[in-house]
């Protein structure tokens, strides 16, 4: 009796024992969409896998969704979509505007709520600042683009 309760005992320590670990799986579609999943054969064969990694999340903010937070993703979006004209730095080089003051507040000279800078970036994404043409981005890419824009201030 004492065997079977103990054999037992060493059964059900070793199932809660067992590693388990899920992997999630961060992917670019061909379109630039950020997708996520847990099955490697939902991603599609012309998508760029941007992460592989334990699931979870990652330094999630409190009070705001969660979700994989990545500077590298921020930077590479903001490279793709907005890279070509734009710098996030204070000075720009020649053909090239710094968006310093769109991150940084004129008036109290700190950075913006993320919730004005995605705003802002979503006007500029749709042409709506002088001769600027519009760029087709999700919103999730302006969350992770005004993310990394934040963070690098």
């Amino acid at each position: 009796m004492i065997y079977r309760r103990m054999a037992l005992l060493a059964l059900a320590w070793f199932v809660v024992c067992l590693p388990v670990e899920a992997k999630v799986i961060r992917y670019m579609d061909a379109s630039g969409g950020i997708h996520f999943t847990d099955n490697r054969m939902n991603v599609p064969s012309d998508a760029r896998i941007l992460e592989e990694g334990a699931g979870g999340l990652v330094n999630a903010i409190p009070g705001q969704e969660g979700g994989v937070l990545d500077a590298e993703l921020g930077a590479s979006l903001f490279a793709a979509k907005c890279g070509e004209c734009h710098v996030a730095s204070r000075v720009a080089p020649q053909g090239k505007v710094s968006l310093f003051d769109t991150i940084i507040s004129p008036v109290t000279r700190m950075p913006v709520s993320e919730e004005e800078l995605i705003s802002s970036l979503r006007r500029a994404a749709s042409g709506a600042y002088s001769d600027m043409d519009s760029v087709e981005i999700t919103e999730a890419e302006l969350k992770e683009i005004a993310r990394y824009l934040l963070r690098s201030h």
